[in-house]
């Protein structure tokens, strides 16, 4: 009986965004993003889920369109890699601190080398992310791979 409690305990507390789910939301998505396989990306949304990159203009509504996203980027920066350097949520919404690294393929096509900081704000529903917003300084990784002056 304890068990069992305890099970229904940690599932509700991944329900509800508790400081577990923001971890293991958090290690999810990193590990997503890091694995270069846009179905693994696609398995932490909901159906109707939507992941927007703000510097970018970019907004995907839906299983295909976060598809064609993550593999569009996988391809932009093939050696890409994402590491988390902080996570909260609560009452499911929250936020994913990270740095992404990696060589500008096709963002630019530099072939150049960047790391740069950013944070998701994320809202997640029964284990799923319904809403992803990526914000960070576009303007420094254009300096980084050389399309912008220092």
């Amino acid at each position: 009986m304890r068990r069992l409690i305890v099970a229904v305990m940690f599932i509700i507390a991944l329900n509800c965004g508790s400081a577990v789910a923001a971890d293991t939301v958090a290690e999810r998505w990193a590990a997503a993003w890091n694995s270069h396989d846009a179905a693994k990306v696609v398995a932490l949304f909901a159906e109707n889920g939507v992941y927007e990159d703000v510097p970018f203009g970019s907004t995907n509504r839906g299983k295909t369109a976060l598809r064609q996203y993550a593999e569009t980027y996988f391809a932009a920066v093939p050696d890409m890699t994402t590491t988390i350097t902080g996570s909260a949520i609560a009452n499911g919404r929250g936020y994913v601190e990270w740095v992404f690294s990696g060589t500008d393929v096709g963002l630019y096509k530099t072939n150049k080398k960047f790391p740069v900081r950013g944070v998701s704000i994320i809202a997640v529903k029964n284990g799923k992310i319904t809403s992803d917003r990526d914000y960070y300084d576009v303007a420094a990784l254009m300096k980084q791979v050389g399309v912008a002056p220092q």
